[in-house]
């Protein structure tokens, strides 16, 4: 492809990175006379013209942040039906490649990098886009210290809808957030933890969980394990810690984590002192239009095994399945000093359409053929299956938790995966209308409860959910009713819902 003509305009010099979305090129602008980097969008198994389109909205928006440490994207052009990135040409190493070359990196000099691409992101974060692919090799670093983050042609808007059929997903595993693993949408808690992973590589020589050949393990291991603490951090040890918190309510939002970096950056302690980092009152998720989406909280012995199905079905997302394309990439050895094996992936899915509002709340679905994923036909509720996030309870607390775990695990698969949420935590009348409930699911762009409180005399658990659709918010205070199973798990029966309110867009 080399001196190549990219719309009547872009002449290709040479390739000067690859990643899970494609080559990126060195170009000559004949207009304007300068270089730039350019690349191929929207270009994966599968992908059709609304796919294409997709990635143009999402291109045009990451263009519309302008600042000094995030590489800029000037324009998004067409050629031979293909959509391309436009952007600014950085003469910069990645910080993959720094790494490689010079070893690891000393909190001295990964905190200044650091503070630079956090300043990006929250400023990213307010304008409502999250990155959703934050590791070294998408970080520059000029021969002056200048860090810029690029790769924002993956970027994704808070109110964009939830991926579930169409559209683009991107990113590596290696730097997932634990919400991210489990098969939640990414949002800006989740890039904290991609800038708290690649700080850790940086320090360490490979990211938190390591780098593993078997995503599906690898993905296991971020979902349901609590990193290790790095053991070359220093006095940027708390701040790491706060980044990586497995809980993303409890996590740093992104302007907090750039304070704390550019505080550490501009005064950085001598190598003997050891500082404390003061920790603000909990602040939320960076600022954006939308709530960020629940996730459920670390493992406990009593809820690890409802959230390994929930891990193994985000991989069945991620990774196959009929709606899916895997695309499995070299993104992983760029960012592992040692060739690693490659790991990122890129899934495909189809746009939600917009119709009903939450199950509960009064309105009636069409009913359609279809059949469910289940053995049995759609119309009879799953026979006895277990929630998996319950175990046997001695004692109204464990049995507390357990019910609680049921409902928080159950959430933590929707909207992305409803066919194992339905056959595996629901039953009696919740489970009577697979369809319908599909119907209702591919609406959703994303959902969020919180404030799970357990009656085990009554067999109900209260919480709050925020439903987020095309056309609307809707916020419920629900209630469901469970059934224990014969191995002492939970499913849910029954569900009724109070203080019902629609807020459209």
């Amino acid at each position: 492809m080399e001196n190549e003509l990219i719309a009547g305009r872009y002449r290709l010099v040479r390739p000067i990175g690859r990643g899970g979305m494609g080559t990126v090129w060195l170009c000559h602008d004949e207009v304007l006379d300068r270089e730039v980097a350019i690349k191929q969008i929207g270009g994966l198994p599968g992908n059709d013209a609304e796919q294409a389109e997709r990635a143009r909205r999402e291109a045009r928006l990451a263009a519309s942040l302008n600042h000094p440490n995030a590489v800029a994207i000037y324009d998004v052009t067409e050629h031979e039906h293909k959509p391309w990135l436009v952007m600014e040409y950085v003469a910069a190493q990645n910080l993959s490649e720094i790494i490689t070359s010079r070893g690891l990196l000393t909190p001295r000099e990964i905190t200044p990098i650091a503070a630079q691409v956090a300043s990006a992101l929250a400023a990213a974060h307010a304008a409502g886009i999250v990155h959703r692919d934050i590791k070294p090799s998408n970080i520059l670093v000029d021969e002056f210290g200048l860090a810029k983050i690029t790769d924002f042609g993956v970027a994704k808007a808070n109110t964009d809808p939830q991926l579930t059929r169409t559209g683009l997903l991107a990113g590596t595993p290696a730097y997932f957030a634990p919400e991210v693993a489990r098969g939640r949408a990414p949002a800006p808690p989740s890039d904290v933890w991609s800038l708290g992973a690649t700080i850790f590589h940086a320090l360490e020589g490979y990211p938190p969980f390591g780098l593993n050949e078997n995503t599906i393990a690898l993905l296991y291991r971020v979902g349901l394990e609590t990193p290790e603490p790095a053991h070359h951090a220093g006095y940027l040890a708390p701040t790491l810690a706060h980044l990586l918190d497995v809980d993303p309510l409890r996590r740093w939002n992104m302007a907090t984590a750039h304070e704390k970096l550019a505080e550490l950056a501009a005064s950085p302690p001598s190598d003997s002192e050891s500082r404390t980092v003061d920790v603000p009152a909990y602040q939320g998720a960076q600022p954006s239009s939308a709530p960020t989406p629940y996730a459920a909280p670390p493992p406990s012995s009593s809820g690890s095994r409802g959230r390994l199905i929930a891990i193994i079905a985000a991989a069945v997302v991620l990774l196959g399945g009929a709606a899916v394309a895997l695309v499995m990439t070299l993104s992983q050895q760029e960012d592992s000093p040692t060739g690693s094996p490659p790991g990122s992936v890129a899934t495909t899915s189809e746009d939600a359409d917009p119709s009903a509002n939450p199950p509960g709340s009064g309105s009636s679905e069409p009913e359609r053929s279809e059949e469910s994923p289940s053995s049995e036909s759609s119309s009879q509720a799953p026979s006895e299956t277990p929630s998996a996030s319950a175990s046997m309870s001695s004692t109204p607390e464990e049995a507390a938790v357990a019910m609680e775990n049921t409902v928080s695990d159950y959430y933590a698969m929707l909207p992305q995966d409803p066919g194992g949420a339905f056959n595996g935590y629901l039953t009696g009348s919740l489970a009577s209308n697979y369809p319908s409930y599909l119907d209702y699911w591919e609406t959703v762009n994303w959902v969020t409860c919180t404030d799970f409180t357990a009656d085990p005399s009554s067999l109900t658990v209260s919480m709050h959910c925020v439903y987020d659709t095309d056309t609307e918010i809707t916020e419920q205070d629900q209630t469901a009713t469970l059934v224990e199973t014969a191995d002492g798990g939970y499913n849910l029966t029954a569900m009724s819902v109070a203080n019902d309110v629609h807020t459209p867009k």
